[in-house]
């Protein structure tokens, strides 16, 4: 007691040398604080504290005790026990209601207590829990105070506000017990503003440094929750986002650690169900519901049952990252397709600008080999096709669209039935033998690749009437002198196509499949009529 306190005194104590238990059989003294004090235990300090102390042979009581205390209020009681058969020290119960108190000024007091040590954790702000204010403890406390700390605890607890790693957290509610440096919370209720994390469990092994959770559900933000858990994942996350918090269900375990290198993940096997979509963006991508499983095992993070609605059509996929590789980053593998795309949605959203563009896109990517440190050595294969599509206004068609005017006009702007095919990813690009612009007057095959800097090394040839519904093939047997419109070979870039060509145009000819009586007129030289020699001779 920093100044003595009033107390009233009843009951009888030995006045003998004190050496052992012994001596203190016949002891049974009471001591009633009426009016309180400031108060000192070891580093622990209060204003004022009022209650009872019973000192009756080999244990001493404190009952009704009530402190002014670190900004807030405690109540409870403590029974000491001198007579532990195991080790030479006192053993202690303790239990304790607390309101308000300041904790970041009592974790400096009791920072070298070695009974407080493992908890500190949980409670100091050079840990990644700061706690700010404990609104509420209720626990029931048992261990020795002086030697190894074996401190078990329980009961229920609210606290608020605090934060993770500088992610606020308005209130955290939960029973808990603790012991063996495991922290364990039953039913515990997590807010920050509207979102929400609830679970059955979450234990926290503080000797593991690893935090589990058992049927969690979140309505959090992901990229604040990933920040919570470690740089290293926060960073991970940054290209990710939800634009409104999806519903998300919790389950397995995580480092609560910093994570400096691959060993520190070993332990990690935590996988998030999203189970209610939520509007999602990646780059210039964007989703208006995204759902399906993100599976993080040790060194690597697995996307399983992923399903997107975007652009009007539907996507669907898987993805492996493996960060055990001996590289900076990860090597990757995935697989996706897309069902439905409205292409001027698409084009809109990725250029972010209108275009003529129009069609329904369809199509299928795998990627078997991929390294985060660059995207362009990635290896893979696919298809893809556009039904009722406008392609013109992109440059590496719209290139050729004067000269299928010349042939017949509008025929430079006519709308693909269908155009597409098959292609491969690699060598820093991506190639294709067979990608088609089919229509019914013509068809255009396109081979060759563009690389992922957007330079264009292809060749495209042009047929008349190919694809005539039903007399296709007989047109281009019949035809085949002047079937072939043109063979171009294309380089330069996506954006400013350079042509040249391999059989030359020839417009007027080119007419005849189209106009054949009109053709051969324009081709064929005719004789002047009589009236034309009179007038010349004269």
């Amino acid at each position: 007691f920093l100044q003595p306190p009033e107390v009233r005194v009843n009951g009888q104590a030995p006045f003998r040398d004190i050496e052992g238990p012994a001596d203190v059989d016949d002891a049974n003294l009471k001591f009633d604080i009426v009016r309180g004090a400031p108060f000192q235990c070891l580093k622990f300090q209060a204003q004022n504290v009022m209650g009872v102390v019973w000192w009756r042979a080999r244990q001493v009581l404190l009952t009704n005790v009530q402190a002014r205390a670190y900004g807030g209020n405690m109540a409870g009681w403590a029974a000491f026990d001198f007579d532990v058969p195991h080790e030479p020290v006192r053993d202690c119960r303790l239990s304790v209601a607390v309101t308000n108190l300041d904790v970041p000024r009592l974790a400096a007091d009791l920072r070298n207590v070695p009974a407080i040590r493992p908890l500190l954790p949980i409670v100091t702000t050079d840990n990644p829990v700061a706690v700010s204010r404990m609104k509420r403890v209720n626990a029931i406390l048992r261990g020795s105070l002086r030697l190894n700390p074996n401190i078990q605890a329980q009961g229920s607890v609210a606290v608020g506000p605090f934060a993770v790693r500088d992610q606020p957290v308005d209130h955290f509610a939960a029973d808990f017990s603790f012991t063996n440096r495991v922290l364990a919370f039953s039913g515990p209720r997590l807010r920050r503003g509207t979102e929400t994390m609830t679970a059955s469990n979450i234990i926290v092994d503080l000797n593991r440094r690893v935090i589990r959770f058992i049927n969690g559900c979140s309505t959090a933000d992901p990229e604040s929750v990933a920040r919570a858990i470690g740089p290293e994942t926060g960073k991970l996350m940054e290209p990710y986002h939800f634009l409104q918090p999806p519903e998300v269900r919790v389950n397995g375990q995580a480092p609560f650690r910093d994570i400096n290198g691959p060993a520190d993940v070993d332990d990690a096997n935590l996988k998030f169900d999203i189970v209610r979509g939520a509007p999602f963006q990646c780059l210039k991508f964007q989703a208006q519901s995204v759902m399906g499983v993100v599976w993080w095992r040790a060194q690597q993070v697995l996307l399983t049952n992923v399903q997107a609605r975007a652009y009007g059509g539907n996507l669907a996929g898987w993805a492996a990252f493996d960060f055990g590789v001996p590289h900076d980053g990860a090597d990757y593998r995935f697989n996706a397709t897309a069902q439905n795309l409205d292409l001027a949605a698409l084009a809109r959203g990725l250029t972010g600008r209108s275009t003529r563009l129009k069609g329904e896109v369809r199509g299928s990517v795998a990627v078997t080999r991929g390294d985060t440190r660059n995207w362009r050595g990635m290896i893979g294969s696919g298809n893809v096709h556009v039904q009722n599509g406008f392609l013109w206004d992109i440059p590496l068609f719209g290139v050729f669209s004067p000269l299928l005017d010349q042939i017949s006009p509008g025929l430079g702007s006519i709308e693909a039935s269908d155009a597409g095919g098959n292609f491969r990813v690699g060598g820093g690009g991506v190639s294709s033998d067979s990608f088609q612009f089919h229509s019914t007057l013509m068809r255009l095959d396109y081979s060759g690749g563009v690389t992922f800097d957007q330079t264009i090394h292809a060749t495209v040839t042009a047929q008349l009437l190919r694809d005539m519904p039903g007399l296709g093939q007989f047109f281009s047997v019949v035809f085949w002198p002047v079937g072939k419109i043109f063979e171009y070979n294309v380089t330069g870039t996506l954006g400013h196509p350079n042509m040249q060509s391999v059989v030359p145009f020839l417009p007027g000819l080119l007419q005849f499949p189209l106009h054949p009586l009109r053709t051969l007129q324009n081709l064929v030289p005719q004789d002047p009529p009589p009236d034309a020699h009179k007038n010349s001779a004269r």
